[in-house]
């Protein structure tokens, strides 16, 4: 997990770009958005995840246009997979 910009070298010049000031902020709000679709992945079957999460994205986009522009750059099919083989892995680890 990105804790801190200067464990990455790649980031060294962050400083440089205009509004490096907020990505702090930006990594805390994915990070929180990480966790908060983990717990509804969690909680629901995979259709049921993919289509709530759809009708999310679609609820923000106001243009349907962009929207499916949306859902084929990222798949909401694969979200579901990745978070539950998430919590596969984590229930071995903790067995």
């Amino acid at each position: 997990m990105l804790t801190g910009i200067s464990d990455y070298r790649f980031l060294v010049e962050i400083d440089t770009w205009p509004g490096h000031h907020k990505c702090p902020a930006h990594l805390a709000e994915a990070r929180r958005r990480l966790r908060e679709e983990a717990e509804l992945a969690k909680q629901m079957d995979e259709a049921t995840y993919e289509a709530d999460l759809q009708s999310r994205i679609a609820a923000t986009l106001d243009d349907p246009e962009a929207t499916q522009e949306m859902f084929q750059a990222v798949p909401t099919a694969y979200q579901w997979s990745g978070l539950d083989r998430y919590w596969r892995k984590k229930a071995e680890r903790e067995a």
